[in-house]
């Protein structure tokens, strides 16, 4: 493989007023950018929410609730008065 021979010529510092200006240049639209992103973070945190409620009914489902065994009675198929 070939050695890179590109080699930049670098000044000295870079003057600190030119470095500010750059800095504190505020972006049109990044405010709005910016919620936009926190929207859909809560929204996907809510549907995230939503559908743990819906579809995951073992973590709200107790055994001990359920304890108690079924007892089986006799079938009445017909009922006649007399």
């Amino acid at each position: 493989m070939k050695e890179c021979t590109f080699k930049p010529e670098i000044k000295g510092d870079m003057p600190e007023d030119f470095a500010s200006e750059k800095l504190t240049k505020v972006v049109s639209g990044i405010d709005k950018y910016i919620q936009a992103r926190e929207r859909a973070k809560q929204l996907e945190k809510e549907k995230k929410e939503r559908e743990e409620k819906v579809f995951h009914i073992e973590k709200r489902y107790s055994k001990e609730k359920h304890t108690d065994a079924t007892t089986p009675m006799p079938f009445r198929l017909s009922y006649v008065r007399l």
